[in-house]
């Protein structure tokens, strides 16, 4: 892929998440907020079959127990 094509397209989605409202705040002095894009990925990742299996099993009890604290 062309480095520049590359570039561009990275600076599209850190302006699309600070459009969108996908904003992190840092850690900053009292006063002085300053804001980051959320971690992303620009290309899907590759992700094992078996660990997804997993969490697609652990998803119902997680959320109860999310569920019960909130």
């Amino acid at each position: 892929m062309d480095l520049d094509l590359l570039q561009r397209i990275q600076v599209d989605v850190i302006e699309t998440c600070a459009t969108s409202g996908i904003m992190v705040k840092k850690n900053t002095e009292k006063g002085h907020p300053e804001y980051l894009h959320a971690p992303i990925s620009l290309f899907p990742l590759v992700y094992p079959a078996d660990l997804l299996q997993q969490a697609l099993e652990m998803q119902p009890d997680m959320g109860l127990m999310i569920g019960s604290i909130i």
